[in-house]
């Protein structure tokens, strides 16, 4: 009965996989979807047909605006359907503050998920958040898009004044019915006999 228990267990955590997706800092340029920086470390193995567990978190820059033109920042995701995607940007040129970005994302067919500015708070009372946050499940298998821009950009254009560092943290999580197989298996691990 343990060893089968342990078996078990073992396969069913084996069903996902944990990671690690990314980078270090934004290369230039990115400024499109042709030139998004790609955030996964081995395709291949994402284009599977499950999502796999992984967070991480880079550095990247929205360069001072040229000509009335400011930065945008692309970066792309190759997964299967059925996976959350998390993404958050955190200002750091003061901290919490600049830049004050948007953050967006676009599904495999280059349809948009949503846009997020100012999202949350931090616990420090530094006064205005600028950070950005969205959430989105994929839908369909293939290149998804984040993109980072400034504050009033609604068109992802470069019509922003914004400039300065940010983290931006990603983090893919299977869907719930995958992440059930890895709960699961950890179950058969932490059941003790009776």
């Amino acid at each position: 009965m343990r060893i089968t228990a342990l078996i078990t267990g073992i396969v069913l955590m084996a069903a996902t996989s944990a990671n690690a997706v990314f980078v270090g800092f934004d290369t230039v340029p990115n400024n499109t979807q042709a030139t998004a920086q790609p955030l996964v470390s081995n395709t291949a193995d994402w284009n599977s047909a499950s999502c796999r567990l992984s967070a991480d978190v880079g550095m990247g820059s929205l360069a001072a605006p040229a000509g009335g033109v400011g930065d945008v920042d692309y970066f792309s995701l190759v997964l299967p359907a059925g996976c959350i995607v998390t993404a958050i940007t955190t200002p750091l040129s003061p901290f919490s503050s600049a830049p004050d970005t948007l953050l967006g994302g676009l599904d495999a067919a280059l349809a948009p998920y949503g846009t997020n500015d100012d999202a949350g708070t931090d616990s420090n009372g530094a006064g205005t958040r600028r950070g950005s946050a969205i959430r989105f499940l994929t839908t369909a298998a293939g290149t998804h898009y984040i993109r980072v821009t400034g504050f009033n950009d609604t068109g992802f254009a470069g019509q922003h004044s914004q400039a300065g560092d940010y983290l931006l943290t990603i983090s893919v999580t299977p869907e719930p019915a995958t992440l059930g197989l890895l709960l699961g298996g950890l179950v058969f691990f932490a059941r003790r006999r009776k």
